[in-house]
């Protein structure tokens, strides 16, 4: 049986400077700040800012560890103020940069498929426009996250069809799924990344990173807590990247702030702009 659910969304993006370098594991020396002023925090500019507050349709929670550490960032966007896109280019790619200096997106998310190592051919479905430009990869990931004007939605890649979705991605894993954690404690055997992923809630369509990196089960664990808390019906959370791909780029007053490389090309961003 196909299980869609519809929701809306929302966010904001602008200018940049040079991220310090990534260490092979993806912990040291993170690329994170503020395009005008990269002296400014992710985290800060984005609490502290009274321009992100005046934006209809947009507001921030922060999800904290069991010891209150800040362990990510979520986006809340309401769909009645901004409108989605996939930004693709499966053979040169764009970085959020570019994105950002040369369109009025006011949110970017990423990146938004996978890819083959060291290339931007995309693994799975890529669809936009109407128009599948990747067919669905049977063996890949099983989560079809898709849009069209009644909002966002996801199915399983068995259960896709064409006709649901104006835009989607096969992505995954699923962190979450039909409300209940799905990823097992094997995966607190792999190393810990960073993480951006696509929460699909009853009032809000949530996009978001981590500011640490950590393991997909740690990161459900602490989502359905916060979900819990704030009595917020998030029935899908779907991981769109780790690691090198996992980006956020949020426009501001005087540019924007970031939290991953913003340099770096990517094949697919999803982004939403406010109308």
């Amino acid at each position: 049986m196909i299980r869609l659910v519809f929701f809306a969304l929302v966010v904001f993006l602008g200018g940049c400077a040079e991220p310090e370098q990534v260490s092979a594991d993806g912990t040291d020396g993170w690329p994170s700040g503020h395009s005008g002023d990269p002296s400014q925090s992710f985290l800060a500019t984005i609490e502290a800012s009274t321009h992100f507050k005046a934006i209809n349709g947009l507001s921030f929670e922060i999800v904290q560890t069991q010891a209150n550490e800040p362990m990510a960032i979520l986006a809340a966007i309401d769909l009645e103020h901004f409108t989605p896109a996939l930004l693709t280019n499966p053979t040169k790619g764009r970085s959020v940069q570019q994105i950002m200096a040369q369109t009025d997106v006011g949110i970017v998310i990423g990146s938004g498929f996978v890819t083959d190592a060291q290339s931007l051919s995309p693994v799975g479905l890529l669809r936009e426009g109407n128009q599948d430009l990747n067919p669905l990869e049977p063996y890949g990931y099983t989560r079809i996250l898709g849009f069209n004007d009644r909002g966002f939605g996801v199915l399983h890649r068995k259960n896709y069809e064409p006709e649901a979705f104006t835009s989607a991605i096969q992505a995954g894993p699923g962190i979450i799924e039909q409300g209940k954690l799905d990823i097992s404690e094997r995966d607190l055997q792999r190393p810990k990344y960073y993480r951006s992923f696509v929460a699909l809630c009853s009032d809000r369509v949530r996009v978001g990173v981590t500011t640490m990196p950590t393991h997909l089960r740690t990161l459900g664990q602490e989502l359905t807590h916060f979900f819990l808390d704030n009595n917020l019906a998030c029935a899908e959370v779907i991981n769109l990247a780790g690691d090198r791909q996992a980006v956020l780029a949020i426009r501001e007053e005087h540019g924007f702030v970031y939290h991953g490389d913003i340099f770096a090309p990517k094949a697919t961003l999803l982004s939403f702009s406010p109308h």
